[in-house]
């Protein structure tokens, strides 16, 4: 809709991309991650205190990872929406509903508590135009959003039946061609996190850094919800 399209093109005007946007991927490597049970009732807490979904809290995990990266600039990413029809019966219907769309927020947000409800909110804006298509937007503004990309993944479904299938064999495989992804899977009462890294951008020394950095970040939101992003320090030894 046109509602949408101006919506998008106001919503990109300035945005400041990470700096290793562009660069020629080669391959990949990848770091695991898994909140502890301690960690997991903090951030459960946390979200029902703030008020806000689970995937806020992880999305300004990942855009505050962001920001160390780019000495401490708030850049944009991409988030995976799901826009599959919400009309009875779509869970039916085959095809691939998910779209991946530039999302940033403004350095208004002093505390980390203050950048969730700001994630959160700005999440909620979005959902409207979750469906105007990344093609679009790219080739309408020449901008290219494949820097960074967090994805929030919970098929609550499978919980449901799990008990009820067998699963003889599995093999599984992805890849994108964005350059940092951190996907955050939960499963049950577990969170898993996995951070992909292009190895052209990131070398080994720089992945095992960044491992660190992001650590720190969960350990800060999450214990400290009310500290001053500002005078955060992310890189001390995690």
């Amino acid at each position: 809709s046109r509602a949408a399209r101006n919506y998008w093109m106001a919503f990109v005007e300035g945005v400041e991309l990470p700096w290793w946007t562009g660069t020629q991927k080669q391959g990949r490597c990848v770091v695991h991650l898994q909140l502890s049970d301690n960690q997991t009732n903090l951030l459960q807490t946390l979200a029902k205190s703030l008020r806000v979904q689970e995937k806020s809290i992880f999305l300004s995990i990942h855009m505050l990872l962001l920001g160390v990266l780019n000495g401490g600039k708030n850049i944009a990413t991409s988030v995976v929406f799901n826009s599959r029809p919400e009309m009875t019966g779509s869970e039916k219907t085959l095809g691939l509903f998910l779209n991946s769309l530039p999302f940033s927020v403004s350095d208004e947000a002093s505390t980390f508590g203050q950048k969730i409800q700001q994630v959160d909110q700005k999440l909620q804006e979005i959902n409207q135009y979750r469906k105007y298509p990344l093609a679009n937007i790219q080739r309408e503004t020449g901008l290219d959003f494949s820097g960074a990309l967090f994805n929030y993944v919970n098929f609550h479904v499978y919980e449901e039946i799990i008990d009820k299938i067998q699963v003889e064999q599995a093999a599984l495989f992805e890849d994108t061609n964005y350059l940092l992804v951190l996907t955050c899977a939960k499963s049950g009462q577990k969170y898993n996190l996995s951070l992909i890294l292009d190895n052209n951008t990131f070398d080994g020394e720089f992945v095992t850094r960044i491992e660190g950095y992001l650590r720190n970040i969960i350990n800060q939101v999450l214990l400290s919800p009310d500290g001053n992003i500002a005078s955060a320090c992310f890189m001390q030894a995690a």
